[in-house]
């Protein structure tokens, strides 16, 4: 027990560290580099080094995941192909806060190559004013509203954003949640829609929500696009959360990470057939999941892939955040020198 009761205060306080590092340190860097941003010819310069500096970031949230002695294990399709130069459109089920290192660490596993760098996220407007939400606004990161007000406007917007910002920033992979939040939190209401309008009645995720979806589709280029469907999958249904994540608390545990991929020029594109191929991809993540909590067996892969272990090297984390303390430290430095003549 005092073994356990230390390792969860070692990894709270590491988790704590990185988070009071990750902003100031990322705006240090971005803030150093922003003369590149002043000539055309100089501005892609500017994104690739903030592509170098955000996969650090992302390599450090991995290891939220894996240094709790978590196990994340991808099956399914091989996503090396679209790991080329293609864009991509990962949609993965949300059912946890610990949604999101799993999905960084997916980012950031060695047969990725270097989509780390190269990847945004859509998240929720209320994330705008957070750590996290002020580097999205930086590197370019698209905040989605909610609510009837702004339902037909907001398609509208992130079809703009991503001719605009994702692309124009040479961007690779967008991460998207459709179901537009946890699961607990929406299946009643998801279920109570599906029953007024005659769809499937999930239990293991929600109805997707249908016009950002479509205006992605829309607005990403077809002849070189994939979009890969991503099934997060926790032991018994028991998702991990906030507090697994801070502290470790929980027994060491495996998560699967199943993937399907489908190049966009095959997905249909009127309106009534994207929208049942997007319910039919949802109810087919609810199977797969209902027969992994049934029979705790991997899914099997159709192109007999093996299972890809993601890991992260202990040692290069702790590298990378003792640079990261002792970068910030010397720029605060830099500005308070000039101050010690006065």
């Amino acid at each position: 027990m005092l073994l356990r009761i230390t390792r969860a205060i070692l990894h709270g306080i590491y988790v704590s560290g990185i988070q009071l590092i990750y902003m100031p340190s990322y705006l240090m860097y971005m803030l150093l580099l922003r003369p590149l941003t002043w000539f055309a010819v100089t501005t892609p310069l500017y994104w690739r080094f903030e592509g170098y500096i955000h996969s650090v970031m992302t390599y450090m949230f991995a290891t939220w995941a894996v240094f709790t002695g978590h196990t994340i294990v991808e099956v399914g399709d091989d996503l090396r192909p679209c790991c080329t130069g293609d864009r991509v459109i990962l949609m993965s089920n949300h059912q946890s806060a610990m949604d999101i290192p799993i999905i960084a660490a997916v980012m950031a596993g060695a047969n990725k190559g270097v989509v780390k760098r190269y990847y945004s996220w859509i998240m929720h407007k209320m994330f705008f004013y957070t750590h996290f939400g002020v580097v999205g606004q930086i590197r370019g990161d698209f905040f989605i509203e909610t609510g009837k007000e702004v339902r037909e406007l907001q398609p509208k917007l992130l079809a703009q954003y991503v001719k605009d910002v994702f692309l124009e920033r040479g961007r690779r992979w967008l991460v998207v949640f459709p179901e537009g939040g946890f699961l607990h939190k929406r299946l009643k209401d998801s279920q109570q829609y599906a029953k007024k309008h005659d769809l499937p009645i999930l239990e293991h995720t929600t109805l997707p929500r249908l016009g950002a979806m479509k205006a992605l589709f829309s607005a990403m280029p077809r002849d070189n696009s994939w979009v890969i469907d991503t099934t997060i999958a926790y032991p018994q249904g028991k998702c991990l959360d906030l507090h697994h994540m801070t502290f470790a608390w929980h027994k060491p545990c495996s998560t699967i990470v199943h993937h399907r991929k489908y190049h966009l020029s095959e997905i249909p594109t009127d309106d009534a057939n994207l929208t049942q191929w997007l319910y039919d991809r949802y109810a087919e993540k609810d199977k797969l999941l209902k027969d992994y909590y049934a029979t705790g067996e991997l899914p099997a892969s159709e192109n007999g892939r093996a299972p890809f272990y993601l890991t992260t090297k202990p040692w290069l984390a702790g590298i990378l955040a003792v640079v990261q303390i002792a970068s910030l430290y010397f720029v605060i430095y830099l500005i308070k020198f000039p101050f010690s003549f006065l």
